[in-house]
């Protein structure tokens, strides 16, 4: 374990935050940004699949086989670009949420009985952003 030092004003103001220890504070406020980005993530692939009608893992065998109209012009070569990095990134923000112990208000708040801690089953991980 790495020991950090905070600046005494930073602790001050991390004391508004959810969890009983400073690591606690960390770890759900960490969860809380990885559950924004998730969230960023999927919002802006839904664009995408709503203007394309289909998901990437389809536009993207369409694409290989030509079934996609203008495909190399500047605004679909753009899109797809575009896309794939996204679908890569909500896999970044995945694998990362996963290397994190169960949030602080499921090991110790009101949703303690829902979390289970050991099944990893916090409500974080609940929420629509692995869909």
């Amino acid at each position: 374990m790495e020991a950090v030092l905070l600046d005494e004003k930073l602790v001050e103001r991390l004391q508004s935050f959810s969890g009983e220890t400073m690591e606690d504070k960390i770890i759900y406020l960490a969860r809380e940004t990885i559950a924004a980005k998730l969230k960023e993530c999927n919002e802006r692939i839904s664009d995408y699949e709503f203007r394309y009608g289909m998901s990437f893992k389809n536009f993207n065998m369409a694409w290989d086989r030509d079934g996609i109209p203008d495909k190399h012009s500047y605004q679909v070569e753009s899109d797809f670009i575009e896309w794939e990095a996204l679908e890569m990134e909500k896999q970044y923000w995945l694998s990362l949420r996963g290397s994190f112990p169960a949030c602080v208000l499921c090991r110790t708040g009101p949703r303690a009985s829902l979390c289970g801690n050991s099944r990893g089953d916090c409500h974080l991980n609940r929420e629509e952003l692995s869909a």
